[in-house]
């Protein structure tokens, strides 16, 4: 199997590196205490979650299932991040076919995450128009 290279090679390292600082400076704060993050990090926060209207990372400590979540990726996504840089750093052969399940992996969780987004937007903009409409675990609809 043949090494990847040239700009598919670059593109995955800025991928993976990018994701190594996300993780790091973004997701930690799920399960991190308060006390334990700098404030440019929480303003960091703060304005990912506003400006991309993510509903998840707005109130993570409120959210202990996504807190588990994040703790799984901690232990087992995070390190796989380090090794597979250091992978494509050194330009390994057998790093190829580990990185094409991964990112495809990702496209589909981006794609499904997207949808959700998409479909809260339009539950918060219906919701915000019409003072009728009944949400979708109100018990009139039960």
């Amino acid at each position: 199997m043949k090494a990847i290279e040239g700009i598919p090679r670059i593109a995955f390292l800025g991928f993976f590196s990018s994701h190594i600082l996300a993780t790091l400076m973004i997701d930690v704060q799920a399960i991190a205490p308060n006390t334990w993050i700098p404030k440019p990090l929480a303003d960091l926060l703060s304005w990912y979650a506003t400006t991309l209207n993510d509903p998840l990372m707005s109130k993570p400590k409120e959210l202990p299932w996504f807190q588990s979540l994040i703790c799984m990726e901690m232990i087992f996504q995070l390190p796989f991040f380090f090794w597979i840089v250091s992978e494509l750093t050194s330009n390994r052969k057998g790093v190829c076919v580990c990185v094409c399940v991964c990112v495809c992996t990702w496209v589909y969780v981006i794609r499904n995450t997207s949808q959700f987004h998409m479909i809260h937007r339009l539950y918060i903009s219906v919701s915000k128009s019409s003072s009728n409409v009944l949400s979708p675990l109100s018990p009139r609809h039960l």
